[in-house]
């Protein structure tokens, strides 16, 4: 359960956390929680490693969102969020992806240097 400071002994959301991943959140009666809520479980989540994404924990409710108190900004919210962390749109790419071919020695020069080095006193 997660719970407000100012009220410990009663219950806010519920959080259900499985396999390393945020699964589910249900607000009071199992409403969409309030955008603030999932702001603070994406901090809360980052700072346990854990896997978030609010986009499908809200739209995957497809049914509280037709709900007409469903708030336009949690909606806007998860949106975003979406278009900030799959710009692929769902495809793991984005247009905008660029490939780059890099070597190892690109990678550690300071290996290959030393390498070059030894070869040139050799001669």
């Amino acid at each position: 359960f997660l719970r407000k400071k100012s009220r410990p002994e009663k219950p806010f959301v519920t959080v259900e956390v499985k396999d390393r991943a945020v699964r589910q959140v249900y607000g009071r009666y199992n409403s969409l929680p309030e955008k603030e809520v999932y702001i603070f479980l994406g901090a809360f989540a980052k700072a346990r490693r854990l896997f978030y994404d609010p986009y499908m924990l809200i739209l995957g409710r497809a049914d509280d969102i037709d709900d007409p108190e469903c708030d336009a900004d949690l909606l806007e919210y998860a949106e975003e969020f979406h278009r900030r962390n799959d710009p692929g749109g769902g495809t793991g790419q984005s247009d905008e992806t660029v490939c780059t071919q890099i070597t190892l020695e690109e990678l550690f020069p300071e290996v290959f240097q030393a390498e070059k080095e030894a070869s040139s006193r050799q001669m």
